[in-house]
């Protein structure tokens, strides 16, 4: 398991025993533009917990989490209740 001093390093990850690049940091202008969203979409996902990375006061974000956190909000996911 990564240090909280690796993970704000951005220093690379094992994965069985395979050392991975870390996977980049982006701003909000580049999650909103990789969802075809606006800035305020994004601003309004943060507010239900977005997954994100405070750096001072700015934001930002790991697409692959952005992707996995929207594929388990998805509306409709959950069996019809009988």
């Amino acid at each position: 398991m990564a240090t909280k001093s690796s993970v704000m390093q951005n220093e690379p990850r094992r994965s069985q025993g395979i050392v991975t690049e870390p996977e980049p940091l982006r701003p909000i202008e580049d999650v909103a533009e990789h969802l075809g969203a606006t800035k305020d979409d994004v601003y309004g996902m943060n507010r239900r917990g977005l997954p994100r990375v405070m750096i001072g006061r700015q934001a930002r974000y790991r697409l692959s989490e952005v992707d996995a956190w929207l594929e388990s909000h998805r509306r409709g996911d959950s069996p019809d209740p009988k």
